[in-house]
């Protein structure tokens, strides 16, 4: 499996790579403006902001990225195949059918936790950006669905799971599980771990009394 490079968005004040650095000024920019689309939006984040934070000129930053649609392109391509590496990986830790679906949540709750800004940065934009740029975003999203709906019909073959629609029944899960990412706190009584397993539960065990 290829590794593929995540950007970290730390949220430093001043993210002027060090001289000992190991990062590419490319990578030092990537980092930096996924911080910012993530904290101010895409619309108000300007190049300028982003040049500034890098220690660099506008003109430097164009040598790197043509204007800021290529460099936010970028930014929520990198993510998203990171995102895909990531829960392959777990999955491929994993063998009954029925954990492989809640590990797909486990992972990739777990992994928008620890990448909160790019998460906000590509998730605030996705429509609005234009339409050839979306669909590079747009692929990778429909194969991130498509490993969920391969372990739902993994977990109906296995008798775990009744007979329903896996695309259906991946793009209920998907639609709960994704919007928590707009109001969890982490600073609140529930873990994101704890609201997965809550929300499994009432997806796979439903909310009637059990008898």
């Amino acid at each position: 499996m290829s590794k593929v490079r995540m950007p970290t968005c730390a949220d430093s004040g001043d993210t002027a790579a060090p001289a000992e650095s190991n990062q590419t000024r490319t990578e030092q920019i990537l980092d930096i403006a996924c911080r910012l689309f993530g904290e101010k939006g895409f619309d108000r984040t300007s190049l300028r902001d982003i040049s500034d934070a890098a220690g660099i000129t506008k003109a430097a930053l164009y040598y790197h990225f043509p204007d800021k649609d290529s460099l936010h392109q970028k930014v929520v391509i990198d993510s998203l195949r990171a995102l895909i590496t990531f829960v392959r990986l777990r999955l491929s830790e994993v063998s009954d059918p029925l954990e492989r679906v809640k590990t797909y949540f486990y992972a990739t709750t777990e992994f928008y936790q620890n990448n909160a800004s790019a998460w906000t940065a590509g998730s605030n934009s996705f429509w609005s950006s234009s339409e050839d740029r979306r669909a590079a975003a747009v692929a990778l999203r429909d194969e991130l669905e498509g490993i969920l709906r391969d372990a739902i019909r993994d977990a109906i073959k296995a008798g775990s799971m009744r007979p329903i629609d896996p695309a259906l029944a991946g793009r209920f899960l998907l639609g709960s599980m994704n919007h928590v990412m707009r109001w969890h706190s982490p600073n609140g009584p529930l873990s994101m771990r704890d609201i997965n397993e809550q929300y499994l539960d009432f997806a796979l065990n439903g909310m009637t009394p059990r008898t």
